[in-house]
């Protein structure tokens, strides 16, 4: 019974960790962080107990932090209807399945919407692009702006340029909302894209400054991203 709380507090971190990433995961990882001290606490005497209680009472005060951040600013708390993800043990995340998804993103604090789009994910798991299938491909590789969030599958930039070249090429969307660098790199590596690569001409991968901090798995949502050690 001494080790109960250490076992819900491990059983509670690997829920989190299949759900995937959203707004409340850092919140909810601190919180099982939390209560594994509560349970070390429980488990354990002397220094060993003194430590867990002054890091817990540390976490603590960051659960609050968080918390307040989280829920007194509303504002950046959307509702969403989105496309839901699966863990991907070469990429970290994929679409779960492919279909038509009614995507919607709501403010909670005001109501307002933010965007509504239909989005097409294709039997490859890849955000759809009508493109010609036996001719050079262009191969896009990049985060939510590669693969369009908030767009309908005709406003995509992959389908824009597919469609200045009168879909004459073959072009695939290898972009995922949240990918990285390392997820560019990952694929190249494995060659998990090596099947849509036909006849390849381009790579064209889109960076911004904030995938830095992707890189540098800094950023909660990196938790399942490909990692590389110096």
């Amino acid at each position: 019974m001494r080790y109960l709380i250490l076992l819900i507090a491990a059983a509670a971190a690997t829920a989190v960790y299949s759900v995937g990433y959203n707004a409340y995961t850092l919140l909810l990882y601190l919180l099982c962080i939390f209560l594994f001290l509560v349970g070390l606490m429980v488990a354990v005497r002397g220094k060993l107990r003194d430590i867990s209680l002054v890091v817990a009472s540390i976490f603590f005060c960051l659960i609050l932090v968080e918390a307040y951040e989280l829920f007194h600013s509303g504002g950046s708390l959307k509702l969403q209807e989105q496309i839901p993800f699966a863990p991907n043990p070469v990429l970290g995340w994929v679409p779960n399945a492919p279909g038509v998804f009614h995507v919607q993103k709501i403010d909670r604090k005001t109501g307002n919407l933010i965007f509504e789009a239909v989005q097409t994910i294709d039997e490859h798991l890849q955000r759809k692009t009508a493109s010609a299938e036996d001719a050079p491909t262009i191969a896009f590789f990049g985060d939510s702006f590669t693969y369009g969030e908030g767009l309908s599958d005709s406003e995509t930039l992959p389908q824009i340029f597919s469609d200045l070249e009168d879909r004459r090429l073959h072009i695939v969307n290898f972009g995922i909302s949240g990918y990285g660098p390392q997820q560019f790199l990952r694929a190249m590596e494995t060659g998990v894209a090596s099947a849509r690569l036909k006849r390849p001409q381009l790579f064209v991968f889109q960076t911004a400054a904030w995938h830095a901090e992707r890189t540098s798995c800094m950023h909660p949502g990196m938790l399942r991203s490909p990692r590389y050690i110096l």
